[in-house]
């Protein structure tokens, strides 16, 4: 098989005009798609403008919006109550709350501390008398123990006495 040249240059201009074209169609469909990012842009970016414009005319107008009027009116409070607390007899009431509620605490601490300071007390008598109980228990053992070991020395006394006189009697 020998090959055509003519023909093997045709599917080769082919090929290379065609991978040109699919270059160009690429590029184009690129440039359209970056215009149309862009517009979509521009219309987000107006639309925002426009909102914009929108707020600053309704602040300037002042707000006819429920929610936005009670915002500014909780808003106002805070500022006024910023100022009361700048005279000297609400810091002064301030700081006595703030006093009262360190001496209720304080107390409630103490009251806490007796209680746990009993509660330590009476375990500490409840295992005095489990020692107690314990050493009783064992004075007891000890003296029966005593009391078992002299009756065996009186039996094995009366043995050797038996013993004894059964030695002379006889």
């Amino acid at each position: 098989f020998f090959l055509n040249d003519t023909a093997t240059t045709e599917i080769y201009t082919e090929q290379i005009v065609g991978s040109v074209r699919c270059v160009q169609e690429t590029g184009r469909l690129l440039i359209e798609l970056r215009e149309k990012q862009e517009a979509e842009a521009r219309v987000q970016r107006d639309a925002m403008q426009q909102k914009e414009r929108l707020w600053k005319e309704q602040q300037l107008k002042g707000s006819k919006d429920p929610d936005e009027e009670k915002l500014r009116k909780l808003l106002l409070n805070r500022a006024k109550m910023a100022q009361l607390e700048a005279t000297d007899e609400v810091k002064d009431m301030n700081k006595m709350v703030l006093n009262s509620q360190c001496v209720t605490i304080r107390d409630s601490q103490l009251l806490e501390k007796k209680y746990i300071q009993e509660e330590f007390r009476r375990e500490e008598r409840r295992k005095d008398l489990m020692l107690e109980i314990e050493r009783l228990k064992a004075i007891s053992h000890q003296d029966e123990t005593q009391r078992k070991q002299r009756d065996q020395i009186r039996q094995g006394h009366q043995v050797i006495v038996d013993q004894i006189c059964l030695l002379y009697t006889s």
